[in-house]
């Protein structure tokens, strides 16, 4: 995490350990955000946390992504092989 957010840091604005406590489309803007350190706007977001946390926070301003990442089911462990 420490590599590519430091490549990112290079030409973008990163924010990491950032609690996101809302999403609204900007229509100047992209983004706005509210996060426990305040308001800010931004031309793109990733979202990196699981999908229903996503869902929560894109409810409002994209309903069917929503339910879409709604509908993603986890399970509580995976076993990974390879090769």
């Amino acid at each position: 995490l420490d590599a590519m957010s430091g490549e990112v840091k290079k030409t973008q604005a990163i924010r990491i350990d950032t609690k996101v406590l809302g999403l609204t489309s900007s229509k100047t803007h992209g983004w706005e955000l509210e996060t426990n350190g305040g308001k800010s706007t931004w031309h793109a977001v990733i979202l990196a946390v699981p999908a229903f946390h996503s869902a929560e926070l894109v409810q409002s301003v994209e309903p069917q992504l929503a339910s879409e990442l709604q509908g993603i089911e986890y399970s509580s462990s995976a076993i990974v092989v390879s090769g």
